[in-house]
């Protein structure tokens, strides 16, 4: 009984030290194609040159050298969240010299495909990718925002990714990016150390066949990450040829321990003190995020 519920999984973990995740070594696979070589397509597991949308190909609006994309990451039905979002955060189109927009990402449910199309008919600001909306397929919007993010301009820009239940202070954000270079190896946020959780009733619980280890690579939570032009390129390419996890924070934690990134974990001042209470909350409603952005 207690090992069908996980209870006792960890005893036949395999240490950290033997992590493997892809069949090819990434890190030199990625500077090979970044420097114009050739796919090792005996090796992709994932397709991202022929993903399928239902929505067109977002671009940027004005070809600056200084492009922030935001991609916030939100559920199918959040429509309310996402309009407070729009009379929020998306109605800042620059600051500081830099261009800045702001987008969402989204699975479906199969019966609203048509509504998110409309929605989008509207506002133009949608990546509605072909996956059923769900907590564990939140690894899909990752690839999906990483690809919006890889044609979205002339130049790749920077990338700063967030959950729909997160507030921001934009100014905080220009700084710190401003104090960035493109081709650094930034991949930023929140960094966390952890092990796997083996009760298989929790929403967190990881089986022995999706995570052997008994270690995760050191990730940067999901609600909150940036991700540098140099970053957005190499983390995109990885995605080709590593297996998703069902964690897209941690899935993206092993492509930086792959890729020998080391995650940086952001100091409370990029961060207005005010929205503090938000991180790693989800019980932040659209009323709230309208009311702070009035405030702040």
């Amino acid at each position: 009984m207690a090992s069908g519920l996980g209870v006792v999984d960890f005893l036949y973990e395999e240490d950290f030290t033997d992590f493997k995740w892809c069949d090819v070594n990434v890190k030199d696979q990625v500077q090979r194609e970044l420097n114009g070589g050739l796919p090792a397509s005996e090796y992709l597991v994932n397709d991202m040159e022929n993903i399928k949308m239902f929505s067109d190909p977002l671009r940027c609006q004005e070809a600056r050298n200084d492009t922030l994309l935001i991609i916030v990451k939100t559920g199918a039905d959040r429509i309310e969240r996402r309009n407070a979002y729009r009379a929020t955060l998306s109605r800042i189109k620059s600051r500081a010299g830099w261009n800045i927009q702001t987008v969402f990402v989204m699975g479906h449910h199969g019966n609203n495909i048509n509504t998110l199309i409309e929605e989008n008919k509207k506002y133009m600001d949608m990546i509605i990718g072909d996956f059923r909306d769900h907590y564990y397929n939140n690894s899909y919007k990752l690839i999906y925002a990483m690809k919006t993010a890889m044609n979205f301009c002339s130049e790749v820009p920077f990338l700063l990714s967030l959950d729909d239940d997160y507030i921001i202070n934009i100014d905080n954000v220009i700084r710190y990016v401003s104090g960035r270079v493109k081709d650094e190896k930034l991949y930023a946020g929140w960094r966390m150390y952890g092990e796997p959780y083996r009760y298989r009733f929790n929403k967190f619980g990881l089986t022995l066949k999706e995570y052997p280890y008994n270690l995760f690579p050191p990730f940067i939570t999901g609600g909150m990450v940036f991700w540098s032009p140099l970053a957005v390129k190499e983390f995109y390419t990885a995605m080709k040829y590593c297996k998703m996890h069902k964690f897209d924070d941690v899935w993206m934690g092993i492509l930086a321990y792959l890729l020998d990134y080391h995650p940086q974990s952001l100091p409370e001042a990029n961060v207005h003190r005010n929205y503090l209470r938000y991180l790693n909350s989800n019980t932040s409603q659209p009323t709230d995020l309208r009311t702070d952005a009035r405030n702040n």
